[in-house]
C-alpha cells in the first residue's frame, strides 16, 4: 500500500499567443508510480481513463422539458451521433438532426463501466465519481452572436451527470453546421494532489435540418 504514496509533482507553464491574444496556462500533475510496481494482494490503484461509449441527442416531443426527470413523462426519441475525436485519422462523420420547433432537446453521454474501483489512502474501496462538460463550436458564419445559436444549459447542472438540456436556434437563423464535444473526467477525491485523473473527449458533426 505504500506505492500509491511515491508521488512527484511536477508544473507546467505555457503561453498560447495569437494577434491580439495571449493566455498564461500553468498545470500541476502528479507523477505516481503505481503502474511501475506490482501491487501483490492490493487493489491496483493504476488510474484509466474513463470512455465515452456514444453521445445521444434526445429529442422530447413536448416544449419546455429542462429537467432529465421529465424526459419519461413525454414521448421522447435518442438518436445516436458519430462520434469523432482529435487522435481518430478518419474524417469526422456529420449527422443531420432534424428539429421541430417548439419541442426540447437533450445531449447524453453514455459511458458503460467507466467507474473504476480504487483503493483509498485508508485503504478502503471506492467507485468513482465521473464528471461531464460540454463545449459548442458554431461551424456556420450566420453573422448572428453567440447566445443565439445553440446553447448548452451547464448552469447549475450537476457535473456528475451525462446529460445536458440545450436549445436550438430559430430556423430564420441560417446554423446548419455545428459541433458539440463531451467530455469526461474522474476524480478519487481521498488522494487530493496525489491524483492521477483520467480524461475521454469526444465530439459530434451535425447538420440541422427543420421540419
Amino acid at each position: 500500500p505504500m506505492v500509491d504514496g511515491l508521488t512527484a509533482l511536477v508544473r507546467l507553464k505555457a503561453r498560447v499567443s495569437s494577434p491580439g491574444f495571449e493566455l498564461d496556462v500553468t498545470k500541476t500533475l502528479s507523477v505516481r508510480y503505481s503502474n511501475r510496481l506490482e501491487s501483490g494482494g492490493y487493489l491496483s490503484n493504476v488510474n484509466r481513463n474513463p470512455v465515452i461509449d456514444s453521445i445521444g441527442f434526445i429529442h422530447v416531443h413536448a416544449g419546455g422539458i429542462t429537467r432529465f426527470e421529465e424526459i419519461g413523462k413525454h414521448r421522447s426519441d435518442t438518436v445516436f451521433l458519430a462520434t469523432s475525436s482529435e487522435n481518430h485519422l478518419e474524417p469526422a462523420a456529420f449527422d443531420t438532426l432534424k428539429i421541430v420547433p417548439g419541442h426540447s432537446y437533450f445531449m447524453i453521454s453514455a459511458t458503460s463501466g467507466a467507474e473504476q474501483p480504487y483503493r483509498s489512502p485508508g485503504g478502503m474501496t471506492h467507485p468513482e465519481q465521473l464528471f461531464f462538460q460540454w463545449f459548442y463550436t458554431n461551424l456556420d458564419d450566420t453573422g448572428s452572436d453567440w447566445d443565439d445559436l445553440i446553447r448548452l444549459d451547464n448552469a447549475d447542472r450537476p457535473v456528475n451527470q451525462p446529460v445536458v438540456p440545450l436549445k436550438f436556434p430559430k430556423p430564420g437563423i441560417g446554423l446548419r453546421y455545428f459541433a458539440i464535444r463531451a467530455t469526461v473526467g474522474d476524480s478519487r477525491p481521498e488522494w487530493g494532489v496525489m491524483v492521477s485523473t483520467g480524461l475521454d473527449y469526444k465530439a459530434v458533426h451535425g447538420y440541422i435540418e427543420y421540419e
